[in-house]
């Protein structure tokens, strides 16, 4: 009796972990928890009045998308909003491309085309030369800005970076954008086209506290000195 009441269930613990493995659900929480970052690439859904983006990937230069060519990405809005880009690699470091430094106004509208990446700014993407090798980019816009002022940057930095090991970091990215994506007019669009990062951006990683601030008043990321911008959206 004892025997058989072992192999029953030596059986059922086998049996659990089969259907623990081959369960599509089960298997993406095992990867998501493995690299938490790609969770940023599906925050929120599209709100009620969701702005919309209209994106265009082309291979800077070159007039086809061809493999390991310079990309040249622009972004135009429906409607005024805040503009957020954030880069995700393969081993799950971040990289807030958009707001920088040297484009701290991340405030887009109907009327004017938002240079993402291109020859002549600072952000540098390359187009994958092999899929499953390179990373994604993944924009949020809403009617509210993407508050920085929190996240280490050193001085030298362009962007502000977060390896997979900062965990505190990586929470706090993921939890303000989620409070972005309660937002009404929030949207979400993740490129088609898989990226590197140019330059040395990925070496780059941590640093001292310190958000991303322009030069010109009320253009700082984040709240203070963004109140003139907000009310260009009809929030404030």
């Amino acid at each position: 009796m004892k025997g058989s009441f072992a192999r029953i269930l030596v059986f059922s613990c086998a049996a659990a972990l089969l259907l623990w493995n081959c369960n599509p659900l089960m298997a993406e929480s095992k990867v998501t928890s493995d690299n938490p970052a790609q969770e940023l690439l599906s925050i929120g859904q599209p709100g009620p009045k969701a702005i919309d983006l209209t994106v265009s990937e082309q291979s800077a230069g070159v007039g086809a998308s061809v493999p390991g060519a310079p990309m040249s990405v622009t972004v135009k809005a429906s409607r005024k909003g805040y503009l957020t880009a954030v880069y995700v690699s393969p081993k799950g470091d971040v990289v807030v491309l958009f707001p920088n430094r040297k484009t701290a106004d991340s405030l887009v509208s109907p009327d004017k085309e938002c240079p993402l990446a291109n020859a002549a700014s600072i952000v540098k993407l390359i187009k994958s030369r092999k899929k499953g090798e390179s990373g994604r980019v993944a924009l949020f816009v809403s009617s509210q800005p993407l508050n920085l002022d929190a996240f280490k940057m050193r001085a030298t930095q362009n962007f502000v970076c977060i390896p997979r090991s900062a965990k505190e970091q990586m929470a706090l990215l993921t939890d303000k954008l989620q409070a972005l994506a309660k937002d009404g007019d929030f949207n979400r669009v993740v490129l088609a086209n898989e990226v590197t990062v140019g330059g040395n951006v990925m070496n780059l990683m941590g640093g001292p506290p310190g958000g991303i601030r322009s030069s010109r008043p009320g253009s700082t990321v984040g709240v203070q000195g963004i109140r003139e911008r907000i009310k260009d959206t009809g929030k404030e």
